[in-house]
């Protein structure tokens, strides 16, 4: 079976912590390290590519 689009959306207005802008609230200096580091890493295995901009995740 095919993984749905659907599967990948979080539902943001149920999750208290995370804001309109996609970031933890509470998100503290280390975690935001962390972030960016994992960020460049998917940006080179993607090829640099904004990341915002992957293909989705459906049947063709």
């Amino acid at each position: 079976g095919h993984l749905s689009n659907q599967a990948f959306h979080l539902p943001t207005p149920d999750i208290p912590h995370i804001r309109a802008s996609g970031g933890l609230v509470d998100a503290g200096p280390m975690y935001e390290k962390a972030l960016s580091e994992e960020m460049a890493k998917l940006q080179r295995l993607y090829g640099g590519g904004d990341l915002t901009d992957l293909p989705d995740f459906q049947d063709p």
